[in-house]
């Protein structure tokens, strides 16, 4: 449970090397910087830095101008270069560049849409071999090209009352009917109003000398082109990434590198010609850059450690395993834990995993979760699949325990006899007897969990020179000892006919400790020196409050034991809900015997890993983390780290 030890350096040095300092400490990737002026408040000279970063908008522009599809390289190596104004004008003209070419992609593609749309309005009328200028410029003729819906189509000669027009039907398209509306000009304002009447929708068609069937191959071919040309711009936009895709990802490189030192100035302070930078490291890496930082001509390294370091908060940056790591991510969602707590990491890595593997046990359904972690985390990149892969390992540990392969429950015996001599598995979930034993296994286990959270909370009193919490906290000391009495003064007398609680017993074990309990405050004051407030104090309302917190604390011990009872719970339900898939099969035979087992474990696997999944969790929050785990810190995010 490892929080690494950081170290607070104090950079001073003239302001001409202040971006050679900015360029180590932020290459490093260990160095978090602290605003100066805050650090530094005593001091009236001192004054901020400039704010201003160009490099932000480069970076901008340079992700705007990348093709489609295009990624960067996150390990490229930044450029080096003096001129720093050459980052800068590189991105420029390589953005220039392709945005001309995305410029003339978009113009394609608008025209592409414009032609589309005038291709399939005419499209409706190929057929009627007509020339389109002449139609249109009939003196005695008016004419509607357009659509109306088909329902309407049927009633256009009742309209039609005094034969006037004629209706020559082209096409039927998504519940239109195409067509072309012939009247004489006389009669076009009629037409026209029983048209509306009809829904018809006027489309105005192109004039042209030629016919309609000829504009349309014409329209057909400028799409053929013009989809050519957007291929061919989008071609030459690709070729040119694949050949400048490594020089723009070490280019980014270098920008982000530039664009963090402008960021490090809003942090730095200047006096007297001189500049003040501050920042955290991590002491085992703070040896290396210190001896860097002190080779520069004209630059002052100090270093203090965070306990000395005054009205400081230090970023915290978590140790851990392998194996736990992936378990960082449940810390992060309930909170960091601050520099002087401990990391809750290993131990929710280890009772996340055994609870999980208990609750949901079963071989071949644990290995095909550990392998849809596995395609999770390699193919999809999802945090959780790396847990997903260690629970699935224990529940496939637990699996063997419970005797259970995809529901089938007996398919092992032959090994437990090969191997140990049992003439079948050592736990039968649904036996009346075994079940009891599992409920009661679930509630032991709970109590081992929230005493164990209690020594924690315990340790992290100590840590935190928290005397008040330490000796009178109902997680500290004195909830230790009533929780743990209690526990096993009922479990002697009522499991192992052992009369342990005596009346010293009770009177010491756990009527004290809930004295104590419901004295934290007065008493916290007395420990701490604060005999001042204790003169001042309110007994009154003090005991009224305290009275139902103490009531409150004692029923959170029995709450939070009994919601362990949900381990017991889940081995029944995932016995159960296999009977249920097993029943089903059964009521088939040959292959649909198997679909049903088949789909049957792919739905338990998916549903109750899940479940599963959420309970732990639950567990780990409200059962567990509650008692011992404030949160209140800050990551620790050097310099360039995205």
């Amino acid at each position: 449970m490892a929080v690494a030890s950081m170290k607070l350096l104090n950079i001073a040095g003239p302001m001409s090397m202040f971006g050679t300092v900015a360029r180590l400490t932020g290459g490093s990737g260990q160095f978090q910087p602290e605003d100066a002026l805050s650090l530094y408040k005593a001091n009236d000279n001192i004054s901020p830095m400039s704010r201003e970063n160009p490099w932000e908008a480069a970076k901008e522009r340079l992700i705007s101008a990348l093709p489609a599809g295009a990624e960067l390289d996150p390990a490229a190596e930044p450029v080096l270069t003096d001129d720093k104004d050459f980052l800068i004008r590189e991105a420029d003209g390589f953005a220039r560049v392709m945005g001309e070419l995305s410029g003339m992609i978009e113009d394609h593609k608008k025209s592409l849409a414009e032609i589309n749309v005038k291709a399939e309005k005419l499209s409706h009328f190929v057929g009627l071999s007509l020339n389109m200028k002449e139609l249109l410029a009939l003196e005695y003729t008016s004419v509607r090209f357009g659509r109306m819906p088909k329902t309407c189509f049927s009633m256009f000669e009742e309209r039609d009352r005094e034969g006037k027009m004629f209706a020559f039907k082209c096409t039927e398209a998504e519940g239109f009917t195409y067509c072309v509306i012939f009247s004489p000009k006389s009669y076009s304002k009629e037409m026209d109003r029983i048209l509306s009447v009809l829904h018809f929708e006027r489309l105005f068609v192109p004039e042209s000398d030629m016919t309609v069937e000829t504009r349309y191959e014409i329209l057909k071919n400028d799409i053929v082109k013009t989809e050519k040309a957007i291929a061919d711009a989008e071609n030459e936009a690709n070729r040119l990434w694949s050949e400048k895709s490594a020089v723009i990802s070490s280019l980014f490189a270098a920008l982000e590198l530039e664009s963090d030192i402008a960021d490090m100035q809003k942090y730095a302070a200047t006096y007297d010609d001189k500049f003040v930078l501050a920042g955290w490291v991590p002491s085992n890496e703070s040896k290396k850059l210190i001896r860097e930082l002190s080779a520069l001509e004209g630059v002052d390294v100090s270093a203090d450690s965070a306990s000395s370091a005054k009205d400081a908060n230090p970023p915290v940056k978590l140790k851990n395993s392998w194996l736990t790591r992936p378990f960082e991510m449940f810390v992060d969602m309930y909170g960091m834990p601050s520099y002087k707590d401990v990391d809750p990491t290993p131990f929710v890595a280890f009772t996340y995993i055994i609870l999980f593997g208990v609750m949901f046990g079963d071989l071949g359904q644990g290995l095909l979760v550990s392998a849809a972690g596995f395609v999770m985390w390699k193919f999809m990149g999802m945090a959780i699949g790396p847990i997903l892969m260690r629970c699935g390992i224990s529940s496939a540990i637990f699996g063997c325990v419970f005797g259970s392969v995809f529901g089938f429950e007996h398919v092992l015996d032959p090994v437990y006899e090969k191997l140990f001599g049992w003439k079948e598995k050592p736990i039968e979930v649904m036996e009346p007897a075994t079940t009891n034993m599992i409920i009661y296994a679930a509630v032991g286990i709970g109590l081992v969990l929230v005493a164990t959270a209690m020594l924690i909370n315990i340790f992290v009193c100590i840590k935190r020179r928290d005397p008040e919490n330490l000796f009178f906290g109902a997680n500290g000391l004195p909830g230790l000892v009533f929780y743990v009495s209690l526990a096993s003064g009922l479990v002697c007398d009522l499991f192992l006919g052992m009369s342990i609680m005596s009346t010293a017993y009770i009177l010491l074990l756990i009527v004290l400790p809930l004295i104590l309990i419901f004295l934290k405050e007065p008493l916290g004051m007395l420990v701490c020196g604060e005999r001042e407030h204790l003169r001042r104090f309110e007994w009154g309302n003090y005991i009224a409050q305290s009275f139902f917190e103490l009531f409150e604390t004692c029923l959170s011990y029995v709450t939070n034991t009994m919601s362990f009872l949900r381990v017991g719970a889940f081995v029944l339900v995932h016995a159960g809900m296999m009977m249920v898939v097993f029943t089903l099969a059964e009521m088939t035979s040959g292959v649909g015997y198997i679909a049903i087992v088949i789909i049957g474990n792919v739905i338990v696997s998916a549903l109750e890993g899940l479940l599963v999944a959420i309970q732990v969790l639950r567990l780990e929050f409200y059962e567990m983390f509650s008692r011992f785990f404030e949160g209140g810190g800050r990551a620790f995010t050097p310099v360039g780290k995205k």
